[in-house]
Formats: C-alpha cells, sequence, structure tokens
C-alpha cells in the first residue's frame, strides 16, 4: 500500500508494525544496513528494524533518536531533528511535509528524542489505520530494492488502498493531531504550577499516563486479581482473555485518538492496558453497587483509608481511558440475563461517586443513560442541565464581571441558599438576593473542580460550566472574611481546612484561566448583578446601612452619635434664643 507525497524519494509507503517491505533483504555480503534513499537511518541486521540517529552541527556528538518498525518512521525522526538543529534550509527526508511537523522546545538532546519519538509514533499510528481500513484486493507494493530502483512485488498479508483515498503525507501529523484533541490531553504546565499533582494519580494508576509509576504500584497486582475474578465468571458465556483482547483490539486506534499525545507503546500493550485497567473500574463499580458479592478479606473494600484515594484518582485528568472502552467491556462481560436486572454503567459510576458527593437517588435515576468522553468528563456532565445552556450570540457591548461579596454587600445584595439539583443553578432576583445551592468543599470536590476547569482549558468542543462557576466563586472570593460569610449563609460547608486554605483554593481555581464572560451560561446573571450594583439610590442606602446598622455596637455608635449631635443642635438653638429675648 502506497502513499505518494512528493517525487524522487519523497515517495513513502505507510505500513503498520508488521511492514517489512521497505527495503528487499539483502545479501548478507554487501549489507550496510544504510536505507537507499532515506538519509539518517540504518537498519539492524539482527532485529530487521530501523535506527534512527544525527550529527549535532559542528560536533562529532551523535543524537540517538530511537529505534522503530518501520523506515518511514525513522526518516520522520530524523527530519524532526535535522530542522531542530539545522533549521529550515535542512535537507530532509520528506521536505514537502516539513510544515506539519513538530518543533521540540528547545534545541536539548532529551526534547529532540521526545519529540522526534512522538512523529514516528503518529506515522506508525497513521499506518496502522490504513491498514485496517483498506479493502481486499490485489496485493502489490512499491518497495527499494538494495540498488535503490523503484519495483513492484508481489506481497503477502497486504491489502491495497488506491493513493487518491488516502492520506497524502503533508496532512498526516496534522489529521493526527485533530484526532488528538479529544481526550484526555496532559495538563500545560502553566496549571501544574499552580495545583500541583492535582492532576496525578496517588495510588491507582488508569490509562498510559502514569502508569509503571512506583506510587501506583501496589494496585497492579489487584487489577489482575480483579480481571481473574471475572474471568471465572464470564467462563459460562465461553470468554476467555484471548477473547477480550481480540475484542478491544478493533477498537484500539479509536482508543489511541482519545489521547492527546503519541502513546510510545505497541498493541499488545496498550490493549493489555486498556481490558486491564477497564476491567478493574468496572468490578470496582459492581462491588460498590452491590451487583458483585464482596470477599470478606478484600483489602481495597476493607481498607477504609483506600476508598478515598480510588475516588480521586478516578476524576483525575490524566489518569483515565475512553469511556466507550468502559461501556463495551461492561456489556461485553455482562452475564446473560443480566441485562435487564443489573445497573447501567453510568448508574453503578454515580453510585460510586455518590458516597462522596450525597445526591439524591432521585437525581441519579435520571441520569441512567448518561455517557461522556471519560470518567471525568461523565462526572462532569452529571451537573449540566438542559436549562444552563451557555448563549450562542454575543452581546454588542462587553460584559463585566461582578465585585467580591464584601463590596456587594454594601450596595445590598446578599446571598441566600436554594434547593436545586446541580450547584450550577445560581439565579439572580430583583430584590438584592444571589441564590445559590450549597456546595460541600472537601478533598474530593476539590480535586474535581480543579480537574475539570483543566478539561474545559484543554478540550476544543467542551461547554465551560465549570469554568464560569469556578470564576464566579473567584469573583465572590477576595479573602478569609468573604469565605466567612459564604459559610454563615450556608452556600459553602467547609471540610476543607480553615477559611483562609478554602480562600488560597477558590482563588488558585481561576488562576491561568481563559474565560469568555460573553459566551458563559451566567452572562444574565453578571448583568443583573452589575445593574443592581451600580443603581445609585439603594446603593447609598445600603451604604449606609452596612456602615451603621451591621452590628450591635454600630448601632450604639450611630445612636449616641445622633443623641450628641441632636444635643448640640438644642444647645445652639437655646443659644441664640437667648441672645434674641436679652432685654436692650
Amino acid at each position: 500500500m502506497a502513499a505518494n507525497y512528493g517525487g524522487g524519494k519523497n515517495n513513502i509507503i505507510i505500513g503498520g508494525s508488521n511492514n517489512n517491505c521497505n527495503s528487499t533483504a539483502p545479501d548478507n555480503k554487501s549489507y550496510s544496513g544504510r536505507h537507499p534513499v532515506y538519509r539518517g537511518i540504518r537498519r539492524r541486521k539482527s532485529s530487521g528494524k530501523w535506527v534512527s540517529e544525527i550529527r549535532e552541527p559542528r560536533s562529532p556528538n551523535r543524537i540517538w533518536l530511537g529505534t522503530f518498525p518501520t523506515a518511514e518512521m525513522a526518516a520522520v525522526a530524523y527530519d524532526v531533528a535535522a530542522i531542530a538543529l539545522k533549521g529550515p534550509d535542512a535537507d530532509l527526508n520528506f521536505p514537502n511535509s516539513a510544515a506539519s511537523l513538530p518543533v521540540p522546545a528547545t534545541s536539548s538532546a532529551r526534547d529532540i528524542q521526545m519529540t522526534a519519538a512522538g512523529a514516528a509514533a503518529a506515522v506508525g499510528a497513521a499506518g496502522d489505520a490504513l491498514l485496517a481500513a483498506a479493502v481486499a484486493g490485489a496485493r502489490r507494493e512499491v518497495v527499494v530494492n538494495e540498488k535503490g530502483k523503484m519495483e513492484n512485488m508481489e506481497i503477502q498479508n497486504f491489502e491495497f488502498m488506491d493513493e487518491d483515498l488516502i492520506f497524502d503525507m503533508p496532512n498526516v501529523l496534522v489529521n493526527m493531531a485533530e484526532g488528538m484533541l479529544l481526550s484526555p490531553p496532559r495538563v500545560p504546565q502553566s496549571f501544574i504550577n499552580v495545583n500541583g499533582r492535582s492532576y496525578e494519580p496517588q495510588i491507582v494508576s488508569i490509562g498510559p499516563y502514569h502508569r509503571g509509576k512506583d506510587n501506583v504500584k501496589m494496585i497492579e497486582e489487584h487489577k489482575w486479581r480483579f480481571l481473574g475474578n471475572l474471568l471465572k465468571r464470564t467462563e459460562e458465556k465461553g470468554l476467555n482473555l484471548e477473547d477480550y483482547l481480540k475484542a478491544i483490539q478493533a477498537l484500539e486506534m479509536r482508543a489511541r485518538e482519545c489521547y492527546s499525545e503519541a502513546i510510545l507503546v505497541d498493541r499488545d500493550e496498550f490493549v493489555e492496558m486498556l481490558v486491564l485497567d477497564g476491567c478493574f473500574i468496572i468490578e470496582l463499580f459492581r462491588k460498590i453497587g452491590g451487583v458483585i458479592p464482596i470477599e470478606k478479606d478484600d483489602p481495597l473494600i476493607s481498607m477504609s483509608w483506600i476508598y478515598p484515594f480510588f475516588l480521586r484518582d478516578l476524576i483525575r485528568l490524566e489518569n483515565q481511558i475512553p469511556f466507550f472502552i468502559l461501556q463495551f467491556l461492561f456489556e461485553f462481560t455482562n452475564m446473560q440475563g443480566e441485562e435487564s436486572s443489573t445497573p447501567s454503567l453510568a448508574n453503578l459510576a454515580l453510585t460510586f461517586f455518590n458516597s462522596t458527593l450525597q445526591r439524591p437517588i432521585e437525581v441519579l435515576e435520571k441520569l441512567g443513560n448518561l455517557e461522556g468522553k471519560h470518567l471525568l468528563d461523565f462526572l462532569r456532565s452529571s451537573y449540566i442541565f438542559l436549562d444552563h445552556e451557555e448563549p450562542k450570540d454575543r452581546r454588542s457591548s462587553p460584559t463585566h464581571v461582578i465585585q467580591c461579596i464584601s463590596k456587594l454587600r454594601r450596595a445590598g445584595i446578599k446571598l441566600r441558599p436554594r434547593k436545586e439539583e446541580t450547584f450550577l443553578a445560581i439565579k439572580f432576583n430583583n430584590n438584592g438576593f444571589i441564590e445559590m445551592p450549597t456546595i460541600t468543599i472537601d478533598d474530593f470536590m476539590s480535586s474535581f473542580l480543579i480537574n475539570c476547569v483543566a478539561y474545559e482549558q484543554c478540550h476544543v468542543d467542551c461547554s465551560k460550566h465549570m469554568t464560569t462557576y469556578a470564576t464566579f466563586l473567584d469573583c465572590l472570593v477576595n479573602t478569609h472574611k468573604d469565605v466567612e460569610y459564604l459559610c454563615d449563609c450556608n452556600i459553602i460547608e467547609n471540610y476543607f481546612g480553615t477559611d483562609f486554605e478554602i480562600a488560597t483554593f477558590i482563588n488558585n481555581l481561576g488562576k491561568e484561566v481563559m474565560f469568555d464572560i460573553d459566551e458563559c451560561y451566567l452572562l444574565e446573571l453578571f448583568i443583573k448583578v452589575n445593574d443592581y450594583y451600580k443603581s445609585s439610590w439603594h446603593v447609598h442606602w445600603a451604604s449606609f446601612k452596612y456602615t451603621y446598622f451591621s452590628s450591635p455596637w454600630s448601632f450604639i455608635s450611630a445612636l449616641a452619635a445622633l443623641v450628641l449631635l441632636v444635643l448640640a443642635i438644642l444647645q445652639t438653638l437655646y443659644s441664640i434664643l437667648s441672645y434674641v429675648h436679652t432685654p436692650s
């Protein structure tokens, strides 16, 4: 299967990991390992894989770029390094694709290696996608022989696709990048600088980003134990581990494209990770939801300190696998006859998290068919209702954010709690009351809000409801005194720390965040609050009441001052009258 994007040595074969037709097997005596067309790469005699490296300018040192299954992947890695070290005038294997190649953050060897490996992986993934989509037909492919001449060769186990139907190479990386805009993304360093390791797992790793780290190894053996118990139950359906792996293999490319960077693991390891992590989550949900019995000696359930960590780790942005993988495995492992009697995956997930969220059962029952891109997006979506839609048309005049609650109180604006199904349902009435549902801020909710804001900032096609809510809280709270007032009004239930710690958390929640007030779901509230705040007559009256009648002591002081003023006026009048009526 050949994809042509240029002439001469710009002809490229995009194939999967089994593509062994990049060059014919040369005679061992004349074999040098170097590719007859691509520069900067050579083939290992033992394994047949391709090595890519580049010499640093004006230096004898070489930068090792990696070992790759295809010549094209190695050649793309060389091009990335060549542009980074020698500039746009460097001799490239694929000059037509130079504009589409990623650029390393710095010219250090480490950054060049990482960027080159990512670009090569993207080409490999694109090749796998093309192979999977190819239709059966004549199995002929362009190959390169040891003399550098192009010839046709009969290829077994390959499928042919017309060149007009496949990507031209300059767009391969672009299309891959568009696919990676899904989720879960990597969190920008600016967010990490503010919120630290809030986006990383603490005891259980889900997905590829933090797999294998020391702090998550404890749970890995328990994942295999959970999977083993699941396999014992599904033996009745004739399913074994190989059936699980084969089923997920069909979804591998779709799952890879959900991540915002190339996942540098092979197909078998990636599929194994999806099966192991997905089945662990599903079994955990089933145990907590009462669908399957819990072993008395199960340490993950019996040790109470572990469960809160699971709650937080499963909603961390860099600790996710696609929700469609969970849904597929859930349906795949349901026993015959259980489909109608057991709760849906959505119900089990909501029940799992409800031990800390404490939402009414009738609210959860409405969300039985809810889906998401991953667990974080799923739980976030459960708080967003249709009547909280963001405006579609922008206002002609700009809108401004509101003042902190201390200043709003001086203008006669107060807070009042209200009962709603979601804490996002905030209203402002004409009597000067901002009505907000109570929100419990604890370790879980703080982690949930931080990760939701980061997800909305990183995802292109995502609504910004949590970002809007976080910005609204950040507007209301400047100091710990503002938090104290919100707690007194039963708007915030503080299980997080001191009022000062809550204020710091809320202020950090709004840092480094891009927020367009004219496209947020609270636009009308911002407008009404600002109009009320700027209205003159009640502002002065409210300011007077706030200054002199906010406490008994200020009232007594004001009363004493008023009495003194009256006495002074009476004394002045008495003096004037005595002077006027004095006999001449």
